[in-house]
Order: C-alpha cells, then structure tokens, then sequence
C-alpha cells in the first residue's frame, strides 16, 4: 500500500483499553454547583467514564472522535462522542508529544476520553464497527493524574 493511501476500518485496529468509574473532584463538584442544581450535576456524571483507546496503524484519516456509542449507523445528537480528548505516549502515563491536534498519522498510539451516559448494554463502535469492551473498573493512577473532570457548562 502506498504511504499516502488511506487505511480501511478493516486495516485498523482499534482496542478499548480500559473503561474506568471517572473521578470527579470536589473543586469541580463546587464549580458546576454554581450553575446547576445538584440533581442536575449528579445525573451529569453518575455513568460518567473515562476510555482508554489503542490505536494501529491510524492513518491520516484516522478521526478520534469517531470512537463513540452510537445508537444507530449514524450519529445522532443525543449518541455518546469523546469529551476532553487527549493523546498518551506509548505507555499511557503521560501526552504524546503531538498533542490532540495532530494525531500520529502512521503507527500506534494511545488516547483517553471521558464519555457521559455511559449506556453498558451499548456497544462502543468505530465507523459502524462494534469494539470489544472490557469491565467497567477504577480508574488507574496514572490516568486520574492526567484527566481532571470539567464539568460541562
């Protein structure tokens, strides 16, 4: 294949992680409670989750945002996409060099995101493609350190 083609969804291998209980700090409870009421800012994070991606081979067309909960085929305004998106290293204990505006268009990469209304029962798709998803489960040290909660305004 040549190096300026693009890759298919089958070429592309796209792992979930990790699907972690995110945590949400008192400063940001304090925050949103300025603007919303409690109800509203606990129905906001109660299926809150932050989701570890591993990318192969992405490609420079290669979208990070397409990484969803879809209900449907297509996205839809109430379907669950990335919010606070940030490319790891290698190893996930810190960003990649790039940042988020450049994705690493050849090769693996990492990247997290927080998902609101977290439905368990609904697959986590790519360009149609179910994913496999594992357990819902802590959110590692590593991770917690680098994705601080922001409420959604």
């Amino acid at each position: 294949m040549a190096r300026n083609q693009t890759k298919s969804v089958a070429q592309r291998k796209i792992e979930i992680l990790g699907i972690y209980r995110a945590k949400v700090s008192a400063a940001a409870r304090k925050e949103a409670l300025q603007y919303k009421s409690v109800r509203q800012f606990d129905a906001e994070i109660r299926r809150l989750v932050l989701i570890e991606v591993r990318v192969t081979d992405a490609g420079k067309d290669f979208e990070h945002w397409a990484v969803c909960q879809a209900k449907g085929k297509s996205l839809k305004p109430n379907d669950q996409v990335g919010y606070d998106d940030k490319i790891l290293n290698d190893t996930g204990t810190g960003e990649h060099e790039s940042g988020l505006t450049a994705v690493p268009p050849r090769g693996a990469f990492r990247y997290a995101m927080f998902i609101h209304e977290f439905d368990r029962k609904a697959p986590l798709t790519y360009a149609g493609k179910k994913l496999e998803t594992p357990a819902l489960t802590v959110m590692p040290r590593r991770l917690s350190r680098l994705f601080k909660y922001m409420p959604v305004g």
